[in-house]
């Protein structure tokens, strides 16, 4: 398991799946969480409880940490983007 998931990181087979976080009261979107998704070429899409522990123990949670958050920032710039064309056609 140890060898995949280091071949995880070389192939990209990491996905970040993004849930929206809405104010209860007035529901706005207030932000979001990045969960980290491993898409496993055996055994499918893999949730982190499958994999988490190990990277730890192995020391793999750093680079799989900067993956994500290089993944995210990339993933929140796109949005910027899209969000200030979307506000100057109006």
């Amino acid at each position: 398991m140890e060898t995949s998931l280091r071949r995880a990181l070389e192939r990209n087979e990491f996905e970040l799946y993004y849930q929206p976080r809405i104010h209860v009261e007035n529901g706005a979107l207030v932000g979001c969480e990045a969960l980290l998704r491993w898409q496993h070429p055996d055994f499918g899409l893999t949730l982190p409880e499958r994999f988490i522990a190990l990277a730890e123990e192995t020391g793999l949670i750093v680079p799989i940490g900067e993956w994500v958050i290089r993944s995210a920032c990339t993933q929140a710039r796109a949005w910027q983007k899209k969000e200030r064309r979307r506000s100057r056609c109006r």
